[in-house]
C-alpha cells in the first residue's frame, strides 16, 4: 500500500481528516483481505457441474417423491396400510424431507457464499481504485502547489522591483532580504523534495513487501492447487483403473460366452456341410455308374455287331471260295455256277451292304441318340448342381440371419442388462446401499414363493428397513 501525498502535507502540515480517510481504508481493504475465504473454499471449475448435478438429482428426487405422493394418496383410498408399512411410509418421508432441506440448505449456503465472494471482489477493486485515483490526484496536487508558489514568488519580485524606488543602499538591503527568503525557501523545497522522495521511497517498499506477500500467496495457492489435482488425478487413476478391472472381468465372462457359442455354431455349421456333401456325394457316384452302365451297354453292342458282321463276310468269302473252286472242274459248271454266284454274291452284297448301311445308320441313330441322353443328363447334372449351390447358399444366408439374430438378441439382452443395472444402482443411490441386495433378495423369493398377480399391498409389505 502506499502513503496519500496531499498539498498540506508538501507545505509542511498533514490534513487529519485524510489521514483518516486513509487509514480507514486501509483497514477495511485488510479485513476484506482477512475475511476472504481460503482456497479449500474457494469455488473452483469442478465444483460446478457437481452443485449442477445434486440440483438435478434434488429435483428428480422430488419429482419421484411427489409421483410417489400421488401414488400413495390414490392407493390410500383403496388399500389401508399396515402399522409396519406405515412405518416404512413414515420413514421414507422423513429421510425424503431431510435429503430436500439438506439440498436447499447447501444451495442456499453456495448462492449466499457465491455472493458474498462477488462483493468482496467489488469491494477490493472499488478500494484499489479509489487508492490509485488518490496517489494520482496528491501528486498532480504537490506538483501544482510547487508550480503556484514560484509563480507567486516572482509576481511578488517584478511588483516590489516596480513599486521601489532607485535608491541604492535599500535596494541592496532589500535584494539581500530576498535572497535570503529565497534560499530559505530554496532549502525549504530541497527539504520537501527530499521528503517527497522519501516517501516515495517508502511507498515503493511498501509496494515491494505487498507484491512479494501476493507473490507467496499465489505461491501458496497454486501448490496447494497442484496438491488437489494431483489427488484428484490420483483418485481417477484409481477409478479408472477399477472400472478398467471391472470391464475386463465383464468382457471376459462374455468373450468365453460368445466363445462357447460360437464353437457351438460352427459345429452345428460343420455337421451340416458334411451332411451336404456325403449327399453329394452319393447322387454323384450314382450318376457316374450310370454313366459307366451305359459305355458298357454300348461297347458291348458294337462287339456283337461286328462279330455279325465279320461272320457274314466270312460266309461271303467261304462261297466266294467255293465257286472259284468248281470252276477248276469244269468251265461251265465254272460259268454257270460263276453267273450263279455271281448273282449270287450281287444279291448277297446288295443284301450285306444294304444290311450294313441299315446297321451303320442304326449305329449312328443310336450314337446321337445317346449323346443327346448324355447331353440331357449332363444338363440336368449342372441344374442339379446348380439348385444344390443355390440351396447351399440360402442355407449360409440362413444361417447368417440366424446369427444375426442371435447377435442382435444378444445385444438386446445386454442393453437391457445395461439399463437394468444402472437402474438397479439408481435405486441402490436412491434407497439405503447396504440392505438393498438384501431386500431385493427377499422380494424376489417372496415373488416366486407367492402364488397369483401380486399387488401394492403385497409389496409394500414385502419390504422391511431395518
Amino acid at each position: 500500500m502506499g502513503i496519500l501525498i496531499t498539498s498540506e502535507e508538501s507545505s509542511g502540515t498533514a490534513s487529519p481528516l485524510l489521514l483518516s480517510e486513509h487509514t480507514d481504508t486501509v483497514s477495511d481493504w485488510k479485513s476484506a483481505a482477512e475475511s476472504s475465504p481460503p482456497y479449500s473454499a474457494r469455488s473452483s471449475p469442478k465444483r460446478e457441474p457437481l452443485l449442477s448435478s445434486l440440483e438435478k438429482k434434488s429435483a428428480s428426487l422430488d419429482s419421484c417423491n411427489s409421483r410417489k405422493e400421488k401414488l400413495a394418496s390414490r392407493s390410500r383410498g383403496h388399500l389401508k396400510l399396515t402399522p409396519k408399512d406405515q412405518k416404512i411410509l413414515d420413514v421414507m418421508k422423513s429421510r425424503r424431507e431431510n435429503e430436500r432441506a439438506c439440498c436447499q440448505r447447501r444451495q442456499m449456503l453456495h448462492h449466499q457464499w457465491e455472493r458474498e465472494k462477488r462483493q468482496e471482489e467489488m469491494v477490493k477493486s472499488t478500494l484499489e481504485n479509489i487508492r490509485r485515483k488518490m496517489i494520482r490526484v496528491a501528486n498532480l496536487k504537490s506538483e501544482k502547489n510547487l508550480n503556484e508558489i514560484w509563480e507567486e514568488e516572482s509576481k511578488k519580485l517584478e511588483d516590489i522591483d516596480a513599486t521601489t524606488p532607485a535608491d541604492d543602499g535599500s535596494m541592496t538591503h532589500r535584494s539581500d532580504q530576498l535572497l535570503e527568503e529565497l534560499i530559505k525557501k530554496e532549502e525549504v523545497r530541497v527539504r520537501m523534495s527530499n521528503r517527497r522522495k522519501q516517501k516515495k521511497k517508502h511507498q515503493e517498499e511498501k509496494l515491494q513487501d505487498l507484491t512479494r506477500e501476493e507473490e507467496l500467496m499465489k505461491k501458496m495457492l497454486q501448490e496447494k492447487q497442484e496438491m488437489d489435482s494431483q489427488r484428484a488425478s490420483q483418485k481417477k487413476q484409481t477409478m479408472v483403473a477399477n472400472n478398467v478391472a471391472k470391464m475386463k472381468k465383464v468382457n471376459t465372462e462374455r468373450f468365453n460366452k460368445y466363445k462357447t457359442q460360437k464353437e457351438f455354431l460352427n459345429t452345428q455349421e460343420r455337421d451340416i456341410c458334411e451332411s451336404l456333401s456325403q449327399v453329394l456325394a452319393q447322387q454323384q457316384g450314382q450318376v457316374m455308374d450310370n454313366l459307366e452302365k451305359l459305355t458298357n451297354e454300348r461297347v458291348v453292342l458294337q462287339k456283337y455287331k461286328r462279330k455279325i458282321f465279320d461272320k457274314r463276310l466270312e460266309r461271303s468269302r467261304n462261297l466266294k471260295h467255293q465257286g472259284e473252286k468248281e470252276k477248276c472242274c469244269g468251265r461251265k459248271a465254272v460259268e454257270e455256277l460263276a453267273e450263279e454266284t455271281q448273282q449270287k454274291v450281287q444279291t448277297h452284297t446288295c443284301s450285306a451292304h444294304m444290311k450294313a448301311q441299315k446297321a451303320r445308320e442304326d449305329r449312328l441313330h443310336r450314337e446321337i441318340s445317346h449323346a443327346s441322353n448324355m447331353k440331357r443328363i449332363n444338363t440336368y447334372l449342372e441344374l442339379w448342381k446348380e439348385k444344390t449351390v443355390e440351396h447351399l447358399s440360402e442355407k449360409e444366408k440362413r444361417l447368417e440371419e440366424i446369427q444375426a439374430a442371435r447377435e442382435q438378441q444378444m445385444n438386446e439382452a445386454r442393453a437391457s442388462a445395461h439399463r437394468s443395472m444402472i437402474l438397479r444402482n439408481k435405486l441402490r443411490q436412491y434407497y439405503d446401499p447396504n440392505n438393498f441386495d438384501k431386500k431385493l433378495l427377499e422380494a424376489e423369493l417372496y415373488i416366486k414363493m407367492g402364488s397369483g398377480i401380486q399387488t401394492a399391498a403385497k409389496n409394500l409389505s414385502s419390504f422391511s428397513i431395518s
